[in-house]
């Protein structure tokens, strides 16, 4: 099984709206259609608030990944939280 990791792309609304969901049940949280749109935005603009990737398998997506880059206060570069 060979799996990619890649950007993601506004063709990837649905997937990642099945597997976001099912992150928030395991959290027992519930979704909102306000802060899952947004969330979207922020993930597919053109420069991105919170970068998104998407995990696929024969072209299939499997996985989501948010993450974003934010200043350290202990050195020059960014770094990921």
């Amino acid at each position: 099984m060979s799996v990619t990791v890649r950007s993601i792309q506004l063709e990837d609304r649905s997937a990642w709206q099945e597997l976001y969901m099912a992150y928030l049940k395991c959290y027992e949280s519930e979704p909102d259609k306000f802060s899952t749109d947004l969330l979207w935005s922020r993930l597919t603009k053109d420069n991105p608030d919170i970068q998104g990737l998407v995990a696929e398998v024969d072209g299939v997506v499997v996985g989501i990944c948010h993450f974003h880059y934010q200043l350290t206060t202990w050195s020059k570069t960014w770094h990921i939280s």
